[in-house]
């Protein structure tokens, strides 16, 4: 029963996601005048429109005007990775340089507030933060963070080896 609720759910985000990309992609696609890449046979799946992209923009562009305010926080966008597919999908990796306290969090959350997507990271980063504080991982050392920004989020705790060895290319020449 619960199986069949969550297939049906599945199945009208998928339709829904699909739909507003069909639609988006025919009033949108202005990049081929001439109708080289013609796709209107083409399922949905296999296109970025132009509001996809256009998402993808500002949300990076909100990212790296708020990396001062990120590092602030205490931590600082490492890496970020961009999934162009069916649900894109943006994924910044962090790592903690600095512990805050409460005040100072709910003073950086205060100057976000009217950029949603990033008050959302900030409040995340911060959870995760508190969670992986009160895990104990043995010899493994809390490496970063991982936050997936997509139509089902998800957050990732990076742990690591501290003697994992990693090899100097020269090492490797005699």
């Amino acid at each position: 029963m619960v199986q069949k609720k969550i297939d049906e759910a599945l199945k009208n985000i998928k339709s829904g996601i699909g739909k507003f990309i069909d639609q988006g992609w025919k009033e949108q696609n202005t990049d081929d005048p001439e109708g080289t890449f013609d796709d209107t046979d083409t399922p949905s799946e296999f296109r970025i429109n132009e509001a996809v992209s256009n998402k993808i923009h500002k949300i990076i562009k909100d990212f790296i005007e708020s990396a001062p305010l990120i590092e602030s926080a205490g931590f600082r966008i490492k890496d970020m990775e961009i999934e162009l597919s069916i649900i894109p999908k943006l994924i910044p990796h962090f790592e903690k340089i600095a512990n805050t306290d409460n005040e100072t969090r709910l003073s950086i959350i205060e100057q976000v507030k009217d950029k949603r997507l990033v008050s959302l990271l900030l409040k995340a980063l911060f959870k995760a933060d508190n969670f992986q504080q009160s895990l104990k991982m043995g010899p493994l050392e809390f490496a970063g963070i991982e936050i997936e920004i997509t139509a089902i989020p998800a957050i990732r705790l990076i742990y690591k080896n501290p003697k994992q060895t990693k090899i100097n290319i020269t090492d490797l020449v005699e």
